[in-house]
């Protein structure tokens, strides 16, 4: 008889929820009978030997795309209150917690998704079923603002963190140097200078980039949503950079995603704050 592979890896208990079995599964950690599946719905023998060869030390592989931004950055996340928008799984929501986070809050327009080990933690609000963009206030201030969203651009997201954030005056920033501009018009990146830290900043964001999302319908529909022209990747990114420099926000840094979205396209990460 054969069975799901994500429903057999919790039979197995090799996954507390089918979701963390999904997880896993895009990671590519799963062997069955010593060959990797990575797909939830592969039907694979009951009797099969099924393995995880690695497992993350997070809920999901979205926390290593914020963990390159953090060693990059050299981030705090200590005894900060956070917001992860589009927490999905809770791979930015683990990651902060495992590196001091005070609390985090975790919207996301979806239901059921977020980690049951993040549902238990006293340290997450949960906010599910709730459109960032319908958000006005926080219970509390927000020291860093998280984000990897999809099927949106971060120009509908990058306002509503501004109007959270509308209670205090704006700080000054610098335009940044050419430098920091990571991605050069052949899409390679470009050494970063780490600009002087404004200690004053009370609100910070790493924001995952990702183009297919950026693009527009018609680039994404003749891409087959996966954008491979570096030439495309290097235009929205400094688009999205000028927007949120439009915005009010300094453009502290913008390095790519150690891994890739789910189909193969290249992803990056801008650091801002307000």
């Amino acid at each position: 008889m054969k069975k799901r592979v994500d429903l057999l890896l919790m039979e197995k208990g090799l996954a507390e929820s089918r979701t963390k079995a999904q997880a896993y599964l895009m990671s590519g950690v799963v062997l069955v009978d010593g060959q990797k599946v990575d797909k939830a719905g592969t039907l694979v023998e009951a009797d099969a030997t099924v393995e995880i060869k690695e497992k993350s030390p997070y809920v999901s592989r979205g926390a290593l795309k914020i963990e390159k931004a953090y060693k990059e950055f050299g981030l705090d996340l200590k005894n900060k209150v956070i917001c992860d928008i589009g927490s999905s799984t809770g791979g930015f929501t683990d990651f902060a917690l495992q590196h001091g986070a005070k609390r985090v809050y975790a919207i996301d327009v979806g239901y059921g998704q977020l980690d049951q080990k993040l549902r238990e933690d006293s340290r997450v609000v949960v906010m599910e079923k709730t459109n960032f963009r319908n958000v006005s206030e926080l219970p509390e201030k927000i020291g860093f603002f998280i984000c990897d969203v999809s099927f949106i651009s971060l120009k509908k997201i990058i306002p509503q963190i501004k109007t959270i954030c509308h209670s205090r005056p704006p700080l000054s920033f610098p335009r940044r140097r050419e430098s920091l501009r990571r991605i050069n018009s052949g899409g390679n990146l470009d050494p970063r200078v780490k600009p002087e830290d404004d200690s004053s900043c009370k609100t910070q964001c790493i924001l995952l980039i990702k183009p297919q999302f950026e693009v527009g319908k018609e680039i994404a529909d003749k891409a087959k949503g996966v954008i491979k022209d570096e030439k495309i990747q290097a235009e929205v990114v400094e688009d999205i950079a000028k927007f949120a420099e439009e915005n009010g926000f300094g453009v502290m840094g913008i390095t790519e995603s150690a891994i890739t979205g789910a189909k193969g396209n290249r992803e990056f990460l801008i650091w801002l704050k307000l």
